[in-house]
């Protein structure tokens, strides 16, 4: 747990540290109204006993009956986050619960809720089977964990690849308490710049089309340094895992199976156009491990992977039809990519014979201009010409004459 629950809102980092705070500031305090917004609608944080982890100093639960939980106490968050223009240090949380690594049941002691958020917290936590049964130790019945997740398909998470049931598993057999260097390795090695509206216009499912990520953690030499630290039993903390809603949704309902999990989910929310995070709102389920608590939680699992639910077939037809559009405007945008780079050919061409035209005209008239030159002093010559002849003429007329007479 630990470095795990420390988690903050995401934001894209920046050249300028004064930048990047202005910037991600004002991101932030989106997301945050957005993620409140849900959250008040679900949850009277008024009455409810609420347990936030990693608040730091946007919590998005507030009241007398709310307590908050962190890898550090407040003077210790303050200490840490003193030069992050990001986090508004007088704004953070009163820290009633410090996760030094013991049980949460043993943190928390008698106490127990009805309410547990955490808001970019479960991509933290090495194990998460482990982590979600300590949750379920401290609610009471009935009790909701409100999940906030980024969406690895629209963050910098997006050239990782997705975490399967196995992998939770592994990390769950092998009691992983920090993440492991593969994870620090592909954390940073592969994190990237990706801002999720220009991934969402791409039409990005996986990889987006025409947009590459610039990373931000320089090449993975960068990164084996911070391997090194967790090889030697550092604390790293990184993204140990990368979830999509489907692959969410699809591992949870593999766990359930295997009886790894006591929770059913009572809200779903897919990540929105133009976003990068979704909201899973798990439910305690205080039946015993067995063919009736896997029934009963795997019937409350949203569409398409709930075969039982009747929207099933009706979601997966429109996101059949949803991809189809998408690869057909993808092949559209090619054709006329490859159209319009032919009629701009031929307009070059054009241009050219156009330009050639031209300058055979200037050389045409030229040439009328070197003829008429030409033909003018012709015909000056040609006028000479005949007064010298009229002017014999005449002479010899008068000749004539004179010599005629005597």
């Amino acid at each position: 747990m630990s470095e795990a629950s420390s988690a903050s809102p995401e934001v894209e980092p920046a050249p300028s540290l004064v930048a990047a705070g202005m910037i991600a500031t004002s991101a932030a305090d989106a997301i945050h109204l957005r993620r409140r917004h849900r959250l008040l609608a679900g949850l009277d944080t008024t009455t409810a006993a609420v347990l936030e982890i990693g608040a730091l100093n946007r919590p998005l639960a507030v009241g007398a009956t709310v307590r908050y939980a962190d890898h550090l106490d407040t003077a210790g968050l303050q200490h840490k986050y003193r030069d992050d223009p990001v986090v508004d240090c007088q704004r953070i949380v009163p820290v009633s619960y410090v996760l030094d690594g013991r049980p949460l049941s043993e943190i928390v002691g008698e106490a127990r809720f009805d309410a547990i958020v955490a808001s970019h917290v479960i991509e933290h936590v090495p194990d998460v089977i482990g982590w979600l049964a300590e949750l379920h130790a401290i609610l009471r019945p009935g009790g909701r964990v409100f999940l906030y997740i980024p969406d690895g398909r629209y963050c910098f998470d997006y050239q990782r690849p997705l975490t399967t049931a196995g992998q939770l598993l592994d990390a769950h057999r092998q009691q992983r308490k920090r993440p492991s260097p593969g994870a620090v390795l592909d954390g940073l090695g592969l994190m990237t710049h990706a801002a999720a509206n220009n991934l969402w216009r791409a039409g990005a499912v996986r990889v987006a089309a025409g947009v590459t990520g610039e990373p931000s953690h320089g090449p993975l030499d960068t990164a084996w340094p911070m391997v090194r630290l967790a090889d030697a039993g550092e604390y790293v903390d990184v993204h140990c895992h990368v979830f999509s809603p489907s692959s969410f949704i699809t591992a949870l309902a593999a766990l359930i199976q295997g009886d790894l999990v006591g929770f059913g989910v009572v809200d779903f929310a897919e990540t929105a156009p133009g976003d990068l995070e979704f909201l899973v709102v798990l439910e305690r389920s205080d039946l015993a491990p067995g063919p009736e608590r896997q029934a009963a939680l795997l019937a409350t699992l949203p569409a398409p992977v709930n075969p039982a639910d009747p929207a099933a077939d009706a979601r997966s037809r429109l996101f059949e039809a949803l991809d189809r559009a998408r690869h057909d405007l993808h092949d559209e945008r090619v054709a006329s990519a490859h159209r319009l780079a032919a009629l701009q050919h031929r307009i070059d061409q054009y241009r050219d014979e156009i330009e050639a035209l031209r300058l055979q005209g200037a050389e045409l008239r030229q040439a009328l201009t070197t003829v008429t030159t030409a033909r003018d002093e012709a015909l000056a010559i040609l006028r000479k010409v005949r007064w010298v002849a009229s002017l014999r003429v005449r002479a010899g007329r008068m000749f004539a004459k004179l010599f005629g007479r005597s």
